[in-house]
């Protein structure tokens, strides 16, 4: 430690001390230094400032911080090493140690609401882990323009005013959602108005908005099943009723849905490459969601993820461009560039636009500013058009790579559609712990992600095999690690598995 008291040190050491000058000063300083150890400021081995340095920054004698520092050695806080300094106690005196509660001594701990409950016990994560091969939902942040990020980050800082240094707009920059606007327009179809867009961090963010606005607990909200389980679990947070409704080989099961519950106040869908089994939204199936959207006075989160990836075929228009009013299309950037950009963007109807507006602000206030002018700039010269184009051919390589690897694997493995998106569904052709598999295949680096979450009722398993992130050799090379991760799994005979019944 430097000759001076640390910031922190310093602060805790001349806070007010609320017995005052009820005890000599030596003690009130003895209890300062003791206290700023057990909160940790102090952590175990820690240099202290010299005598001579507290004494100065502390406005003290230095008998007085001499008498203080004896009074800690004297308890085990502190050791003094002549022509060494003093140094906090390691390990500290058991006598230091807090004791652990007892159970009836934690009665009066803080409870949780019945949402709190309920988000609690809904399996998730702090942090989404994935890098390795196969890693599902990660774009190929390698060949993301770096240098160029880092000039239109420095191009936003500088020019910006009030509106990117101070409180933004809750929607979002008007120049970043005119690029949205004129971009979504452009690739997939969709019919908007800038004033309809809303800047948000995350898809998920999007949907959670939607459902703030639209749902009272207890109202029925269609679910894809199998589905992406995080919105899933988002939905049940907010007090929402979920409905699974089955997938096949066209999508949605639109009269399955009906049959469950024909008045559910939303459908969340993803219906451009769905999630997780790849399968397209057929033309059939769309009117019929659309239809039904009109007629029960419900709303469509249209979720395109990764809509902007398609290797066979044209790009299929959003389902939007049909029901703009009864559709809230939802885009990210976060998969389409970076994960840590946390940008992304709903499109709603005009009837909804003040509410979700008031519900951003209400939540969240404004999403980050100068990287929205960053990414306005990214659209507006071209890069994002340049970058997608770079990213379909370079992502196509690996998609081949992976389809020739896996195709090894046929005995094992039946592969979903891959005309789109970013990952492949792997679905096992015998019941096999796909949770147990992950776990095998993660200690060679390889990110299998259990198809079986998919699912709110009797699983059926595989992996997703996201294939954006890894380079065609680290593709070839995780597949060999496949078979050896399915048999170290086993066979599961108690795992309910139905082939063929959803379109794989």
């Amino acid at each position: 430690m430097s000759a001076r008291a640390g910031g922190i040190l310093l602060q805790a050491l001349a806070e007010d001390d609320p017995q005052g000058d009820a005890l000599p000063r030596y003690v009130r300083l003895q209890s300062r230094l003791r206290r700023a150890i057990l909160d940790g400021a102090l952590k175990p081995g820690a240099r202290l400032p010299s005598s001579r340095a507290l004494a100065r920054d502390l406005d003290l004698a230095r008998n007085t911080v001499e008498a203080a520092l004896a009074a800690l050695e004297a308890d085990g806080f502190v050791e003094r090493r002549r022509g060494s300094g003093s140094f906090v106690a390691d390990p500290l005196p058991d006598h230091a140690l807090p004791p652990s509660l007892a159970p009836e001594q934690d009665a009066t701990a803080p409870r949780c609401s019945i949402r709190g409950r309920t988000i609690a016990a809904i399996p998730g994560q702090t942090y989404a882990g994935g890098g390795g091969a196969f890693s599902p939902s990660l774009p190929a942040m390698d060949l993301f323009p770096r240098a160029l990020w880092a000039k239109l980050l420095a191009r936003a800082a500088r020019g910006a005013g009030a509106d990117l240094w101070g409180y933004a707009a809750s929607p979002g920059l008007k120049m970043l959602r005119e690029a949205i606007a004129a971009h979504v327009a452009a690739t997939r179809g969709a019919r908007v108005d800038p004033g309809r867009v809303i800047v948000t961090t995350s898809s998920q963010q999007a949907l959670a908005l939607a459902a703030s606005v639209l749902l009272d607990p207890g109202d029925d909200v269609w679910m894809e099943e199998p589905g992406w389980r995080i919105p899933r679990a988002l939905l049940q947070a907010v007090g929402a009723n979920v409905i699974p409704v089955p997938v096949d080989g066209e999508g949605l099961d639109v009269a399955a849905g009906i049959a469950a519950s024909p008045t559910a106040r939303m459908a969340y869908v993803t219906p451009a490459h769905q999630f997780p089994t790849g399968v397209e939204l057929s033309p059939t199936r769309r009117r019929a969601l659309l239809h039904w959207a009109e007629s029960a006075d419900a709303v469509i989160v249209e979720d395109d993820y990764d809509g902007d990836f398609r290797y066979v075929g044209r790009p299929l228009a959003s389902l939007q461009a049909s029901g703009g009013a009864r559709t809230i299309y939802v885009g990210t950037f976060n998969k389409m560039l970076f994960p840590s950009l946390r940008l992304a963007f709903a499109i709603v109807p005009d009837a909804l636009v003040d509410a979700m507006v008031a519900a951003k602000h209400l939540f969240d206030g404004h999403t980050t500013a100068i990287n929205q002018g960053a990414l306005a700039h990214f659209i507006l010269d071209g890069h994002l058009r340049a970058h997608l184009a770079a990213m379909r051919a370079a992502y196509d390589e690996r998609r081949l790579a992976l389809l020739e690897s896996v195709a090894a694997y046929d005995d094992l493995l039946a592969l979903g559609p891959s005309n789109a998106g970013t990952q492949v569904a792997a679905w096992c052709r015998t019941p096999v712990d796909d949770i147990a598999a992950r776990h095998t295949a993660s200690q060679g680096g390889v990110d299998l992600q259990p198809l079986s979450t998919s699912f709110a009722g009797p699983p059926q398993t595989g992996f997703l095999l996201g294939f954006a992130s890894a380079s065609p050799s680290r593709i070839r090379a995780a597949a060999a690690v496949l078979p050896r991760a399915i048999e170290a799994a086993g066979r599961n005979q108690n795992a309910r598995v139905v082939l063929g019944q959803r379109g794989v």
